[in-house]
């Protein structure tokens, strides 16, 4: 059975997929047995397909944002929606209240207008019987003064 320090140690090619600035270091372990890492004082640089990935995984995150946006925008509509239904039903009881408004006002002048021919008849009828009266009492009294 191998032990981890056991096997055998390679040594990596420098500057295969490392930035310019990285360093191999050597590191003692385990007495008489040594281990080579690479430290980088940076990232590595990212293979064609891993670039991609990180491009694609962000578009993503990008679609999913304009997406819940786009949930968002549909909700306000569905509200705006609403808010006009209810203001149409506002706007239309409104009108139906002008309209009967109008109706009693045009009721209201014929009524005014019939009471004021009324009136008229009924003053013109009062001042006749008034004279009528009057010249009744004037003939009485003319009557009694012959008479006298």
């Amino acid at each position: 059975m191998l032990n981890w320090f056991d096997k055998k140690v390679e040594t990596p090619k420098i500057n295969k997929g490392l930035q310019p600035n990285s360093q191999i270091v050597e590191q003692e372990l385990i007495p008489n047995q040594k281990q080579i890492q690479v430290q980088q004082t940076s990232t590595p640089l990212l293979s064609d397909i891993e670039f991609q990935n990180i491009i694609i995984e962000e578009r993503n995150k990008e679609i999913l944002e304009i997406s819940k946006e786009f949930v968002e925008i549909n909700e306000l509509m569905k509200s705006v929606n609403e808010l006009v239904m209810t203001q149409g039903e506002v706007i239309d009881t409104i009108a139906n209240n002008i309209t009967t408004t109008k109706d009693n006002v045009d009721s209201g002048t014929k009524n005014i207008e019939k009471a004021e021919k009324s009136q008229k008849k009924t003053s013109d009828a009062l001042i006749a019987l008034a004279i009528g009266i009057a010249t009744t009492v004037a003939t009485v009294i003319v009557g009694i003064v012959i008479i006298i």
